[in-house]
């Protein structure tokens, strides 16, 4: 996955979580996908940062 599609996933899940906030869902149902996305979210920036590493090495 490059860089680009990297952080559009990035903003996507972002995009997501905020629309999450909003909605009139069930809090428990809310909380497990706000944390589903954060979860993919930090996965994704570890990506990202081990790819910067390994180009700067």
């Amino acid at each position: 996955m490059t860089k680009r599609e990297i952080c559009r996933r990035i903003k996507l899940y972002k995009k997501l979580i905020e629309l999450c906030q909003r909605s009139k869902i069930n809090e428990c149902k809310k909380a497990i996908n706000i944390w589903y996305w954060q979860q993919k979210i930090e996965n994704l920036s570890a990506l990202l940062d081990n790819n910067n590493s390994k180009k700067t090495a």
